[in-house]
């Protein structure tokens, strides 16, 4: 087994990221001899939707009770449609049926769904219980999985019911990309693209050739936890990481959530690089640089919905600020820039794109 790559996240606590393969087949000794030693729960809900359960959970299940937990699995249907109070209310009657008590665990197996779930559903229980990450998508483990944000949708939006709540560990076992279809692997990619424009230069040009999912995941997590150790709650710096997502956001809310997070992430990030252009905030042809990646991988550079419809749907996002919206621009390469839009100007926003 290739060497196990760590690094640490400075939340409102300090967690490690674990990346190396075949992590889910040996993760509980890990877990009980280096995350879990104070105070080690004997029950374990993991929480995993009906895709990925039949894939992993054997897997995960064997190493956790060889190491001592009694473990639990409580599964919902896949799809963002999903993502609801009904699920979360469920997850929490699972954790009370199974006796589940404040020293006990949660553990979320699966992509960003999952994740946010879980993790929302024990900062709830009884006010708040441990819980670990295993993510099993790109998508996940580059980005939902880190950073301690959870969440549930509403009937008025994505996200728009959650906490800032970390979790006691992150598992990534890159061989659980293998299973991934190109255009679930694709929405990843989408993400790791952010971050080689707001903070990493080369992870665009890892991209472009041959390159090991440890090696990228690693170097995306990276990145991503250098804003949240600054700033776990939102209140400044972190909020460059929503580059691209303002759009994403209203693009899956007025495609019913057909459109994939991951290809609206990809719009969105095209839409932001154009309007930084139309504002004269950046000066340089950025989709030049990014646009390779986007054919390799099969981007969606525009969502093709009317501009009234997504400025509507992001009226709700949770980066309005009264009358304006917080919008992350680009100037360049590794150069955002936080702008306030006035709500009226998000029409302009979107219009980029016809």
């Amino acid at each position: 087994m290739r060497k196990i790559k760590t690094l640490t996240v400075k939340a409102e606590k300090k967690y490690k990221v674990y990346i190396g393969e075949n992590l889910l087949k040996t993760c509980g000794k890990i877990l009980k001899t280096e995350v879990l030693i104070k105070k080690p729960p004997r029950r374990i809900l993991t929480v995993c939707d009906s895709r990925v359960a039949p894939l992993y959970f054997d897997s995960l299940k064997k190493s956790l009770t060889d190491a001592g937990f009694e473990v639990f699995l409580f599964t919902f249907e896949s799809g963002e449609e999903h993502k609801n109070v009904d699920t979360l209310s469920k997850i929490i009657d699972a954790a009370a049926q199974n006796r589940l008590d404040r020293h006990d665990l949660f553990a979320a197996l699966g992509g960003g769904t999952a994740g946010d779930l879980c993790g929302l559903a024990a900062s709830l229980y009884m006010r708040g219980v441990r819980y670990l990450q295993f993510p099993t998508t790109l998508l996940a483990c580059i980005d939902a999985a880190i950073g301690g944000k959870t969440a549930c949708n509403t009937t008025y939006g994505k996200n728009l019911m959650g906490s800032f709540y970390s979790p006691d560990a992150v598992i990534i076992d890159p061989v659980t990309l293998t299973s991934l279809p190109q255009e679930i692997y694709s929405q990843g990619i989408a993400e790791a693209v952010k971050y080689g424009i707001i903070s990493d230069r080369k992870i665009l040009k890892i991209l472009l050739g041959d390159f090991d999912n440890a090696d990228l995941i690693y170097r995306c997590v990276k990145a991503k936890a250098r804003f949240i150790n600054k700033d776990f709650t939102e209140k400044g710096e972190r909020k460059i990481l929503n580059f691209g997502h303002t759009a994403a956001h209203a693009i899956e809310k007025v495609s019913n959530y057909q459109i994939s997070h991951g290809q609206a992430v990809a719009a969105g990030i095209i839409t932001a690089i154009k309007y930084s252009e139309k504002c004269g905030v950046c000066g340089k042809d950025l989709l030049r640089d990014i646009m390779p990646i986007y054919h390799k991988f099969g981007l969606c550079d525009s969502a093709g919905l009317p501009p009234c419809d997504l400025a509507a749907a992001a009226l709700c996002d949770k980066k309005s600020c009264g009358e304006n919206v917080d919008l992350v621009l680009i100037k360049d390469i590794c150069r955002p820039v936080i702008v306030k839009v006035k709500k009226e100007r998000l029409k302009d926003f979107f219009e980029v794109d016809l």
